[in-house]
């Protein structure tokens, strides 16, 4: 019989309960001890990554925004209303401007009409003298800058370059946007002719291959890429054709420009960063890819935008 009142002995419960009561606590405290380090590790990242993207940050948005030599053709200014400013927008298919014969005096229309006709003929001194006696009848201004080319292409066939290199001037100075019947811009076909006739030094010719070129590139119309190649080719001298195929490859990007605009120019009137479709930079088969337009700058009411493709 066992005594009352004696000492009890532990069950094996309680003796397995405190051996694993100390492991119990040691596991809790690795677990929240590795909780811990790694918010820390976390919080460390963090810090990294800030300080990287401060140490960065500048640089890549240097990168982004500041155009390189490769990034010709990449960038176009843009006004408020989301037109195109720079590069120069143009109407690929020029807009014949016909002359309208009823704004003339009964007279002065016949003083045209007999220029007109005279000017096909065998007799170049009296096609000269009728256009002549047509311009000293104050003609509006289309109708005179028509009759001043129309002078100079016949002193050329009388052999006249001197007085047809002056004629072409005052269609270049006095009548440079002006458009003729073919809707080209009289001032630039002038231009064309002015540097055919050019026999001076060849600094002279280049500086005035510099200026048609430009005026082709910046005031652009439908025989623009036509002129700048057919001036190229003939070039007299290796330094006049190498000012033209400069003035080439600025026309190449501008036309690139054109169509990288005229692919975002949807979202462009918010002025963000702007994805958008279009021909990648080397494409030859017109494969499309991703490209985005950042705003980089604003010039007044204008947004200047420079584009960078996925691939890049």
């Amino acid at each position: 019989m066992a005594q009352l009142g004696g000492r009890r002995e532990p069950t094996f419960f309680w003796q397995g309960a405190l051996i694993l009561l100390p492991v119990a606590g040691l596991v809790i405290i690795g677990f929240l001890s590795l909780r811990q380090d790694r918010v820390l590790a976390g919080q460390q990242a963090v810090q990294r990554a800030n300080d990287l993207a401060r140490e960065l940050g500048p640089q890549l948005w240097r990168e982004l925004t500041s155009p390189g030599t490769n990034e010709l053709g990449r960038e176009f200014l843009v006004n408020s209303a989301g037109q195109l400013v720079i590069p120069p927008p143009f109407e690929p298919n020029p807009v014949p401007q016909p002359l309208e014969l009823a704004t003339l005096p009964p007279d002065t229309a016949r003083l045209w009409q007999t220029a007109r006709q005279s000017e096909n003929g065998a007799d170049v001194r009296l096609a000269l003298n009728n256009y002549r006696q047509f311009l000293a009848a104050g003609p509006p201004r289309n109708f005179a800058a028509m009759a001043h080319y129309a002078l100079a292409l016949l002193l050329l066939k009388a052999n006249d370059t001197k007085m047809a290199a002056e004629q072409f001037e005052i269609v270049r100075d006095r009548f440079p946007a002006l458009s003729g019947e073919s809707g080209l811009r009289m001032g630039a076909l002038a231009e064309f002719k002015l540097l055919e006739l050019s026999d001076d030094q060849k600094a002279t010719q280049i500086q005035a291959l510099e200026e048609v070129c430009s005026n082709l590139v910046w005031h652009p119309t439908a025989v623009s890429q036509y002129g700048l190649g057919l001036l190229a080719e003939r070039a007299r001298a290796p330094e006049m054709m190498t000012a033209a195929r400069k003035w080439e490859d600025v026309w190449g990007a501008h036309t690139f420009a054109r169509e990288l605009f005229g692919a975002a120019q949807g979202p462009l009137l918010r002025g963000n960063w702007v994805w958008f479709a279009a021909p990648g930079p080397e494409s030859i088969d017109g494969t499309i890819e991703s490209w985005l337009a950042i705003p980089i700058a604003r010039d007044g009411t204008n947004i200047h935008y420079l584009c960078h493709s996925e691939s890049e």
